[in-house]
């Protein structure tokens, strides 16, 4: 009788790990096929971040100052349609950037 209890104690605590454990491959098969949409639907091209465009937009800045940069039109972005930065940007990468570069750039470190 003893042993039976055990047994059935021991099936008890695996049926929660099972179930876990099929959980989390099902979140996790379904996280990767949502991720996977999007190149699949829209191919390998960059939507959100573009690191060089960020470059470029805070060289431009630091250059120009940060008016200048609002009313900058970007001919190398979205090729071949260009952008128009100040409306399509939120500055704060660049103005963050292009603050350290002036403050660097005041104490003579260039």
């Amino acid at each position: 009788m003893a042993e039976a209890v055990r047994q059935k104690d021991a099936d008890d605590e695996q049926v929660p790990m099972l179930v876990k454990t099929d959980g989390k491959l099902l979140e996790e098969s379904k996280q990767r096929s949502i991720n996977v949409v999007a190149v699949i639907r829209f191919e390998s091209i960059i939507h959100e971040f573009d690191p060089w465009f960020n470059y470029r937009a805070t060289h431009h800045m630091a250059m120009n100052g940060f008016y200048p940069f609002l009313n900058w039109f970007d001919k190398r972005a979205w090729y071949p349609l260009g952008r128009i930065v100040g409306g399509t940007v939120y500055p704060g990468l660049m103005v963050t950037s292009g603050f350290i570069h002036n403050s660097a750039y005041s104490c003579s470190h260039p």
